[in-house]
């Protein structure tokens, strides 16, 4: 008897899951959630963020679960103060949870994100959130966001610690210590809130870029800058015209004087209106000659 049950103990170790065996060596470091109703959607915004024990095996298969009506939002690493997208198994319903698998490779913090729906009765909100204790936790630290227009927040068991953020967000926070496998933490929350709005459209808008301070808008450090740009842009100017503008003067005047010599001289006159005449011959000058037409002596130019 004792042979036959030495087999059938031996058959099982064979034929139960590897993946399942694996499953037993994994452990949570520290896992933090963030729990933050009405911030962006009329839900509740759940965030795990979770880095594996240093005496688990790598790769590991971890698998989560979720609240059976939740809508996954992501699934992500932290790498280089960025959110890295990860592969993971298409989340499978059982009972109340939607089952998420994903590989680990190393030992990075990873996160999943999750909106799941609020419960609301009037003015009053609550929400229940349970962890199943599908691993042990070294750490877990809880923070729950008051909702920005919400009037109170009460958050069973109480979370000692208070903070605001600087968009005057407050939050309530909490540290538990070892929690084995197996073992369900649950957090109820409760709160008054008399409209619809989120946190993130109540939320003050920052301007773009800070006005400087006493109005001043140029620093001690952009003003010597400023200051040689504008004696650069000066000398340039004051090159320019002495290269360009002198030439177009200088042009100018040349063809100015073009003019003035291809201009023939009109003949002179003599004064008011007289008439010249040739002072050896007596012959009379037409306007504009020079020299007698008759004797060709030189005419005189006054008359």
């Amino acid at each position: 008897m004792r042979k036959w049950l030495s087999i059938l103990v031996l058959l099982a170790a064979l034929l139960f899951p590897l993946s399942a065996r694996a499953q037993q060596g994994i452990s949570f470091a520290q896992m933090s959630v963030q729990l933050w109703p009405e911030y962006d959607r009329p839900s509740m915004l759940a965030i795990y963020d979770f880095t594996l024990s240093e005496n688990t095996s790598l790769p590991a298969k971890v698998t989560l679960r979720i609240p059976a009506e939740a809508d996954l939002n992501a699934v992500a690493r932290h790498e280089n103060n960025a959110l890295v997208n990860v592969p993971y198994d298409a989340p499978v319903k059982e009972g109340e949870w939607l089952v998420l698998t994903l590989t680990v490779d190393d030992f990075s913090t990873y996160r999943v994100e999750y909106y799941a729906p609020l419960q609301k009765e009037g003015d009053a909100r609550s929400y229940t959130f349970q962890w199943a204790g599908d691993y042990p936790i070294e750490t877990l630290a809880v923070q729950v966001q008051q909702p920005l227009t919400a009037t109170s927040l009460d958050v069973t068991p109480p979370l000692p610690d208070e903070s605001e953020d600087s968009a005057h967000l407050k939050y309530r926070e909490g540290t538990f210590s070892s929690l084995p496998a197996g073992e369900t933490f649950t957090l109820s929350i409760q709160y008054t809130k008399a409209d619809d709005a989120l946190s993130v459209s109540s939320m003050p808008v920052q301007p773009a870029n800070t006005p400087p301070q006493n109005g001043k808008f140029f620093s001690e450090k952009t003003l010597p800058w400023i200051f040689s740009g504008a004696g650069f842009l000066l000398i340039l100017g004051g090159l320019l015209y002495y290269f360009f503008g002198g030439k177009m003067q200088t042009g100018k005047k040349s063809v100015r004087r073009a003019r003035h010599a291809s201009r023939p001289r009109a003949p002179k006159e003599s004064p008011a209106g007289q008439a010249v005449y040739c002072h050896q011959c007596g012959t009379r000058a037409q306007p504009g000659d020079k020299f007698c037409r008759v004797c060709g002596a030189r005419l005189r130019e006054d008359g």
